[in-house]
């Protein structure tokens, strides 16, 4: 299976791009987080309303180093909160090895509060031992966010949650901070006002 997951992405993508109905929605989403120490870069670009409800995401972050990922899920067992499928990742960075993962992703969504929205999505990728989860609540001006990761064979694991204040529809300022290390011994990477454009079509 390795080496050939990053191939499979894209034959997919090229595989339902054309498909795509209607309901093909675009984001593209730039941040910019000014710590003590160095700013961090941040590059996002997703594609919603791919067919048996799929989506695709991009990430590239500059901070001292590089780190990108490219992922393809796909979550057809759906009901009205809870989604199950699978997701297929290439990951890359200055700090260590490119790899591949696959592995099984939930999602459970719902609206909390009238005019607000909340997400989680869990991802299990057991030959990476890695565990992987994003979640957010939505309101009209506010949106909190975290996203983590653990590793069950080192312990590895990060933290890195955030909060803005949306100025609009495109532009957001906030704060943002990251904690990483062993479970037992994190400590804060960096924390620093989070200013971002997001762009949907």
């Amino acid at each position: 299976m390795k080496g050939r997951i990053k191939n499979l992405i894209t034959a997919g993508l090229l595989a339902i791009a054309p498909k795509a109905t209607a309901e093909l929605k675009s984001q593209l989403e730039l941040t910019e987080v000014a710590t003590a120490e160095r700013p961090m870069h941040r590059v996002q670009t997703r594609l919603f309303g791919l067919p048996a409800n799929s989506n695709a995401y991009l990430v590239w972050e500059h901070q001292d180093s590089d780190y990108h990922k490219l992922r393809l899920e796909t979550l057809p067992v759906k009901t009205k909160n809870v989604s199950l499928g699978l997701a297929a990742q290439y990951v890359d960075g200055t700090n260590f090895e490119a790899h591949e993962e696959i592995g099984v992703s939930l999602k459970i969504n719902g609206n909390p509060t009238e005019n607000s929205y909340a997400q989680t999505k869990i991802r299990f990728f057991p030959e990476e031992n890695n565990i992987s989860t994003y979640s957010f609540f939505e309101a009209p001006k506010i949106k909190v966010d975290f996203l983590g990761s653990y590793d069950t064979h080192t312990t590895s694991t990060m933290l890195n949650p955030g909060i803005h204040y949306k100025l609009n529809e495109t532009i957001y300022f906030g704060l943002e901070t990251r904690i990483s290390g062993e479970i037992d011994e994190l400590e804060p990477v960096y924390t620093g006002i989070r200013v971002g454009a997001k762009f949907s079509k």
